[in-house]
């Protein structure tokens, strides 16, 4: 990917949840759909790994910030793509 010589845009549709997902993203021109998540793990990973109950799967992902609108906040993707829209 760093050596392409073409423009590239990464669309994270769903999962994005490894550090291949990560490796292969393109800086700079990533872009989410609303409900996809994007994180080097899980959070049902994360909450096993850090011994949480399955019941903080949900506290445990608002702590990774992953989804859409914490990624545009933090500056790793470029805005949300709305493909339900016509």
């Amino acid at each position: 990917m760093a050596a392409a010589r073409v423009p590239i845009t990464t669309l994270v549709i769903g999962e994005g949840g490894s550090g291949g997902a990560l490796a292969l993203a393109a800086p700079g021109n990533t872009w989410a759909t609303p409900d996809s998540y994007f994180s080097v793990i899980a959070p049902e990973l994360a909450a096993a790994i850090l011994k949480r109950p399955p019941q903080e799967i949900r506290p445990t992902a608002d702590q990774l910030r992953i989804r859409p609108q914490d990624l545009v906040e933090l500056g790793v993707v470029r805005g949300i793509v709305d493909h339900a829209r016509p």
